[in-house]
């Protein structure tokens, strides 16, 4: 059934607009394949008389088509034939030849971590940083950025970048978020997505000696706890049935406090502390070091 669509295109018009497309079309001259058709150089109606480079990859099933920036055929030739030897070279190691973006490495490498966090090998927290960390990373690079058409001496302008971002960042945070990078990066050689000698240069960062000291607790807060202490361990809930047990509980708890007001400890880190840790002096110190074994 014709429509009106077709009754145009059918016109007089319409071919002749399709006419003037396919001759804007670039056309191949002056073509000529090497090493058995696997490579062709070759001119175009566009490039005027600079020669071309085109290799077919089956692996990826894309071309790579690129100027050789010559007039010179020989030169253009021999060109040409250093192409195909890096190119073969790099697949035979493994390595992509067609690159893919700064998101996507990105997006491989959480994915890659996740699973490590889901095998026990890695904890939540990593998993937290290295979200966070790389997405700092994105927007330096632009998410679409191919990973391998960004120089390494690139990154050495990270720290000014991200000092513009957030005038009161630490290098201690800058530093820890380049190594996390050049983590990704090292994974990304492994699985080959990147040249094996890639490594992102982020330059010299200084970081000042107790940068992040820790404050210790002033007088105010160091008496807030202890007296805080005294009384909120014995309304902890009771969790076991003995009353021998019941008291060794509700010392612990005292003592978790203790430790925090005394020696500076943060939660995170209390929690993490068991009694194979502390020195001990005492028979009883020692047998509840035993328990918690």
């Amino acid at each position: 059934m014709r429509t009106l669509k077709t009754a145009h295109d059918d016109s007089l018009e319409g071919r002749i607009k399709r006419l003037n497309r396919h001759q804007k079309k670039v056309r191949m001259r002056d073509e000529q394949d090497l090493f058995d058709g696997r490579i062709r150089i070759y001119r175009t109606t566009h490039s005027g008389d600079v020669w071309q480079f085109q290799m077919w990859i089956g692996e990826e099933k894309k071309y790579i088509r690129k100027s050789l920036r010559t007039r010179d055929k020989e030169i253009a030739i021999n060109l040409a034939e250093d192409l195909f030897i890096e190119a073969r070279t790099k697949q035979r190691n493994g390595e992509k030849l067609f690159s893919m973006t700064a998101k996507e490495l990105r997006t491989k490498y959480l994915e890659y971590i996740k699973a490590e966090v889901d095998s026990g090998q890695l904890s939540e927290g990593r998993l937290s940083n290295v979200k966070t960390f790389t997405k700092h990373y994105l927007r330096f690079v632009g998410e679409d950025s191919k990973i391998q058409n960004i120089s390494a001496e690139y990154f050495e302008g990270y720290r000014a970048f991200r000092q513009s971002e957030l005038a009161s960042i630490t290098m201690t945070v800058v530093q820890n978020e380049s190594i996390t990078v050049k983590q990704m990066y090292k994974w990304a050689v492994k699985k080959k997505f990147i040249s094996a000698n890639y490594v992102p240069d982020y330059g010299k960062i200084r970081v000042k000696k107790n940068e992040v000291k820790r404050k210790g607790y002033s007088i105010t807060h160091y008496d807030k706890l202890i007296t805080y202490a005294k009384g909120w361990w014995k309304t902890v809930p009771r969790k076991a049935e003995n009353r021998e047990e019941q008291i060794y509980y509700r010392r612990s708890i005292r003592d978790f406090i203790l430790l925090m007001a005394n020696f500076g400890f943060r939660t995170g880190e209390l929690l993490q502390l068991r009694y194979k840790n502390v020195i001990v002096n005492d028979d009883a110190t020692e047998n509840q070091r035993k328990q918690q074994q």
